[in-house]
């Protein structure tokens, strides 16, 4: 009709200018939208860490794209980063002899074979769990401790496989001794610490239980173990 909207069939406007053809009408009477399905994860939440050990590497891959206002150039301390550089390479190096006479471990010595380069070694499908895995390597990395045998001497006859880290709770990890065949619990927090010494805190332990001294340091710390196993195994990718 003459004058009409051809869409609504009113008068006052032409059809490209209907409020009808640009407005949705909701069922229910309310404001039409989409439905949002999201997932909040909490900063301090337990179950992140079994997401990413069972997580395949690709899936890590999260592209994001942000705006800001500030148009300053960003800039990176180059010392920062080389030193960052050469404390990873202190933890994921190919295995080598130190001096037996050192009353210390602060050259690091690895024996678990996620920390080892060995161009034979196939790489890993997925991270697994992080925290485990590299209080596990410290542990029988720093043997010997307080009361063991002594055949058990510094960097030589030492146990791969002696201690097994597992998540026994769910704010505990459980640590397994297989040569005293005793088991301790150790808090989460403990080894989320970067600033935590593992070896230490175990040699403490196994000195006030046997009532003996601690003969030696153990410096080695947790650091970041995201980080450091995940690089690890990128490398020997």
């Amino acid at each position: 009709a003459a004058g009409k909207c051809y869409s609504c069939e009113e008068v006052g406007h032409y059809t490209r200018n209907c409020p009808r053809m640009n407005a949705v009408r909701a069922p229910s009477g309310k404001p039409p939208g989409l439905a949002n399905h999201n997932i909040d994860i909490p900063e301090d939440s337990e179950g992140e860490n079994s997401v990413l050990e069972d997580m395949p590497y690709g899936a890590h891959a999260i592209g994001m794209s942000y705006e800001s206002d500030d148009e300053e150039e960003v800039t990176y301390d180059l010392d920062e980063r080389l030193s960052r550089f050469e404390r990873f390479k202190a933890m994921c190096h190919d295995a080598r002899e130190p001096s037996p006479a050192a009353d210390h471990d602060d050259e690091p010595y690895d024996v678990a074979p996620w920390a080892r380069y060995h161009p034979r070694n196939r790489p890993r499908p997925h991270l697994g769990d992080q925290y485990a895995m590299v209080a596990a390597n410290i542990l029988n990395s720093s043997s010997p401790y307080p009361g063991d045998r002594r055949s058990v001497r510094p960097h030589r006859n030492r146990y791969p496989n002696r201690f097994w880290v597992r998540r026994a709770y769910v704010d505990d990890y459980a640590i397994d001794d297989r040569l005293t065949r005793t088991t301790l619990l150790i808090s989460v927090q403990r080894l989320r610490d970067p600033n935590f010494a593992i070896a230490q805190w175990y040699a403490d332990h196994r000195a006030r239980q046997l009532k003996i001294r601690v003969e030696r340091s153990y410096t080695r710390t947790m650091g970041d173990p995201i980080a450091t196993v995940a690089e690890c195994h990128l490398r020997d990718g």
